[in-house]
């Protein structure tokens, strides 16, 4: 969606987290690796469910509902 031309200079606003799965704490120094797939999306409205994961262990799990204006 973002790599689409129209799409690069526009604000993606966040609105809902959703079925949020908090599995490990992350410390201050870990890099966190984010990775997030869009599920559905009707118009400027997105689903995406996103994992974030230290050294390939997953810390957290979540679906976002965002808008791009």
């Amino acid at each position: 969606m973002w790599a689409r031309p129209d799409n690069r200079v526009k604000i993606v606003l966040f609105g809902v987290v959703k079925n949020a799965g908090f599995k490990r704490q992350v410390s201050p120094g870990d890099v966190l690796e984010r990775e997030c797939t869009r599920t559905k999306r009707r118009g400027p409205v997105g689903i995406g469910v996103c994992t974030a994961t230290v050294n390939g262990e997953t810390a957290c799990t979540a679906e976002l509902i965002f808008a791009i204006q």
